[in-house]
């Protein structure tokens, strides 16, 4: 107990997300884990870009303080010190704000702001970089300083930085955390008929598209019902979560399913575990995703999964022992096989045990204190 309060009276971390949405899943989310569960709050804070129409302003997540500034573009910020007008004002009250937060070291999600920090702005701050998989850069040049940790959770892109120039004592390796102790499956029945979706409301989620191809299962099947869970509060998103939406409900409506495909709204704490909990099949019909959380959380609650978007860096498709943990197709009308098949098992199998092998935070925090300390 005592080395962990000095590692929180010693430990000031800055967090740098490009566009930060904490209402919703993904980087952001995984962020505010890294948050919780690493120091104490008190000492984070998190530095967002905000885009024009895309979030309203916000100066506080769950207790943590958040501060946005205007996008300015990034060849903008490389001139740092030679433009003029408000593009130059936005960088230089983004980096005094840097500074007087007098962060031990700077966690940046997303690669873009790399060079204005590196290069001239902040000269004498650590930094770790966690880009969930491969971001492309000047790593032979711009990027291969000591003053850089690339923090890489288990994604499987150790080669790619290697052979872009980066230097193995930077990379620091972490498997794939999650807060275990938080997910876990609560002591209710599962229903085997029903189907969950988590995430947003997105064109790149393809949850209409999903919606029709499922149509004929959903007919077959006079159980069968979807869950959505994803914040329908569209006011505080882009005008493109304001379509998608509409398009959901065009789906439903076109394939009669209004009392099948129930929108759940944002869910957090014991009523997401409860989401998780009673449905037996997640699916995520995504066209892209960059780390697929929603997918973690799901295997660790016990669940099964079909996914759709397969790169080298995703989730692993099978346990050391050869079991299946994700169910990966090319495209959402090839969920169709693989859905029918599971709901002929009736009663599936969790892979929980994998997630409390590999992914507890118990497991990679020590480390990840270890090199904010030390390094």
């Amino acid at each position: 107990m005592l080395f962990s309060q000095s590692l929180d009276m010693a430990i000031k971390i800055l967090h740098i997300n490009n566009f930060f949405f904490p209402f919703v899943a993904g980087p952001s989310k995984h962020m505010i884990d890294v948050i919780r569960f690493t120091f104490s709050q008190e000492n984070h804070s998190v530095v967002s870009l905000d885009r024009n129409d895309q979030l309203k302003e916000i100066d506080e997540w769950e207790g943590i303080p958040v501060r946005r500034f205007s996008e300015f573009p990034l060849e903008d910020a490389r001139r740092y010190f030679h433009l003029g007008g408000e593009a130059a004002d936005e960088i230089r009250r983004f980096v005094e704000y840097i500074r007087a937060f007098k962060p031990t070291c700077v966690v940046l999600y997303f690669i873009g702001v790399l060079p204005l920090l590196i290069r001239c702005a902040l000269p004498e701050i650590k930094m770790v970089f966690l880009p969930f998989g491969f971001e492309t850069g000047d790593f032979l040049n711009e990027y291969r300083t000591p003053r850089i940790k690339i923090a890489l959770c288990g994604d499987g892109c150790y080669k790619d930085y290697i052979s872009e120039g980066a230097l193995p004592d930077q990379m620091f390796i972490m498997e794939r955390p999650i807060n275990t102790r938080f997910y876990t499956p609560l002591e209710i029945p599962r229903d085997p008929y029903r189907l969950l979706f988590v995430g947003r409301f997105h064109p790149v989620k393809r949850i209409p598209a999903m919606i029709n191809t499922l149509a004929p299962v959903f007919s077959d099947h006079s159980k069968l019902h979807l869950h959505i869970v994803a914040d329908t509060n569209t006011g505080l998103y882009s005008k493109a979560v304001e379509n998608e939406l509409a398009c959901v409900h065009e789906a439903i409506k076109k394939n009669e399913l209004a009392d099948r495909v129930i929108f759940r709204g944002k869910k957090v704490g014991e009523d997401l575990l409860r989401e998780y909990s009673e449905a037996s099949i997640h699916l995520l019909p995504s066209k892209y995703e960059r780390r697929a959380t929603v997918v973690q959380e799901a295997i660790t609650m016990g669940m099964q999964c079909i996914n759709t978007c397969k790169r080298a860096c995703d989730w692993p498709e099978y346990a050391e022992d050869g079991r299946r943990l994700i169910h990966y197709v090319d495209e959402v009308e090839d969920m169709i096989p693989t859905l029918r098949e599971l709901l002929e098992q009736g009663s599936l199998p969790s892979n929980r045990d994998y997630a409390l092998k590999h992914w507890s935070w118990d497991i990679w925090k020590p480390a990840y204190e270890k090199l904010m300390m030390e390094w």
